[in-house]
């Protein structure tokens, strides 16, 4: 797979190349129950929303609880998000390359 991307770097092939991989990442399980300051403070990996608000990832999904507050605030359905970003859309729906074989008949 690796060398389909380095020789052809179409993005055809690397549509192809995305879609057959899988990304696996691991973490310290934090909850209300087990929350680490300390650990949150370390933690190298961080979501950044709308507002420009920098948050741990290990904060994001325990502990305070963030991802609903978040997604509350921000979260626009997808029919309303393109109504109001027709260009925008577009551009995506135009960016978007599914490989052959992946796609839906």
């Amino acid at each position: 797979m690796m060398s389909s991307i380095m020789s052809d770097k179409s993005k055809v092939t690397l549509a192809a190349f995305s879609w057959k991989m899988m990304y696996f990442g691991a973490m310290h399980f934090q909850d209300s129950f087990n929350y680490d300051v300390e650990r949150v403070r370390r933690c190298g990996v961080h979501y950044i929303t709308p507002d420009c608000q920098v948050i741990p990832f290990c904060a994001y999904n325990g502990g305070p609880e963030y991802r609903a507050k978040i997604e509350k605030k921000f979260s626009v359905p997808l029919d309303v998000w393109k109504a109001n970003n027709k260009k925008g859309a577009a551009e995506l729906e135009a960016a978007l390359e599914v490989p052959e074989d992946q796609k839906a008949d």
